[in-house]
């Protein structure tokens, strides 16, 4: 604290220097402190690496500390209500804000990824009783904007309000609810898959207590006072599995798949069997499978029209072919027939002999855009291991070339200073095919 103390005098003066070094306290409830906190050792350096993204990371770090340690930044907000005196007497009311002195803002801000930052209006000097002159007016219509979809940020923002979790327990949160495809992440925001619905309807109509908010944070808080030695585990557990373990059992008994996810017929038959074939329920979402299943094990992934219309399989050398040319053809390994499957990453081909052959294909969608850097390759978009799409050319890995922009959209979202690790990258033939 002392060498940050010596930091802000000499940078910034001693006015950001407030008499005696800030001190905080944790505001998450039973926050694990057991580790000091992340931050430089030497002050006076600003150059940490010659690589840019540990840079970056260093400059934040170095930031969020000295700016802990200045003086409060002074925000002068101010009020006027304004008076037409026409035919019926009208209030306006007019706000805006400026900022008398910046403190640590001078520094460092944290930045908000779930609001859109409102237009600064700032007022002139008016006094009590002042006639105004009038210049125009002007009608705007607003609507209120329905809440925004969760971030990663502002889920875990959510769960700390609510008791829900620990620091350790947030980030595998986040990777399971997405692991078994609950939810997509789409531009850093979070989407509902329809899996997600029924599981979410089925334990509020069946399990409501064990998804009750009070429920799992009163649990939290029980599990807290075994750890502290007030309450034996023993009794903790058993308050709760006992009547769990009971309802369960009935449930099991009571409950039917079909009727949490009824099967639906497609009008095809099952080209083994000539069966139905009909639409189920898997670990990825909807899929294609016989309606004589255990019996016949046929089933193939639920084609989007729209999105195989550009779906290519790439090959190493970065050359693409239409899924509806590659699927059927021969294994290259074995000579048995590549059919069509579903993995965490998508759709991908496989070797009709798995588990003896384990061949697979990765399936991308193709843009009509040339690679930038070596343009023999195409534009494809692809999946880091945690979901989230990026774009890169389809001769990877002889060519790594690789963003989150997508060459399709006029308006492009940049993650600002962000780079993709290309070695993260997820790839379906990672996958064993599941049916």
């Amino acid at each position: 604290m002392a060498e940050i103390r010596k930091v802000v005098e000499k940078e910034y003066g001693k006015k950001y220097l407030p008499e005696t070094a800030q001190k905080y306290t944790t505001k998450t409830k039973h926050a694990q402190e057991a580790h000091e906190a992340i931050r430089p050792t030497h002050f006076s350096e600003r150059v940490a690496s010659e690589d840019p993204r540990e840079q970056r990371l260093y400059d934040l770090i170095w930031k969020r500390t000295v700016a802990s340690q200045m003086s409060s930044a002074i925000i002068q907000v101010i009020e006027a209500r304004i008076l037409a005196d026409i035919k019926e007497k009208l209030v306006f009311l007019a706000r805006g804000e400026s900022i008398k002195f910046d403190g640590f803002i001078k520094v460092y801000t944290e930045g908000k990824d779930d609001e859109v930052e409102e237009e600064k209006v700032t007022i002139p000097e008016l006094k009590k009783d002042e006639i105004l002159d009038f210049h125009e007016f002007e009608k705007l219509q607003k609507f209120t904007e329905p809440p925004k979809r969760y971030t990663e940020a502002t889920l875990v923002k959510k769960l700390e309000s609510l008791g829900i979790g620990r620091p350790s327990t947030y980030a595998p949160t986040m990777s399971t609810i997405q692991d078994r495809g609950y939810v997509k992440l789409e531009e850093k925001r979070f989407y509902p898959e329809e899996i997600s619905e029924i599981v979410n309807d089925l334990l509020v109509e069946h399990f409501p207590k064990v998804v009750d908010f009070q429920f799992t944070a009163k649990m939290e808080d029980e599990f807290d006072e075994v750890a502290e030695g007030k309450l034996k585990w023993q009794d903790v557990i058993g308050e709760f599995y006992v009547p769990f373990a009971a309802t369960l059992k009935e449930k099991n008994k009571e409950l039917d798949k079909k009727d949490i996810v009824p099967i639906k017929e497609i009008g095809e038959k099952c080209p083994e069997c000539k069966k139905p074939l009909v639409e189920r329920f898997g670990r990825f979402g909807k899929f294609i499978a016989c309606s004589d299943y255990p019996t016949c094990k046929f089933s193939r992934p639920l084609e989007n029209k729209k999105e195989m219309k550009n779906a290519v399989v790439t090959d190493e050398k970065g050359e693409t072919t239409k899924v509806a040319e590659a699927t059927g053809e021969k294994c290259e390994k074995c000579k048995g027939e590549m059919i069509l499957k579903e993995g965490r990453f998508g759709k991908f081909l496989a070797c009709s002999n798995y588990p003896k052959c384990k061949n697979t294909k990765t399936i991308v969608i193709e843009s009509k855009h040339k690679c930038p850097e070596c343009e023999d390759g195409k534009i494809v978009e692809r999946r880091t291991k945690r979901g989230r799409m990026f774009w890169g050319c389809s001769a990877y890995p002889k060519c790594k070339y690789a963003s989150w922009e997508d060459p399709d959209k006029e308006k492009k979202e940049k993650v600002k200073g962000e780079e993709i690790p290309v070695d993260l990258t997820a790839d379906s033939s990672d996958e064993k095919p599941e049916e």
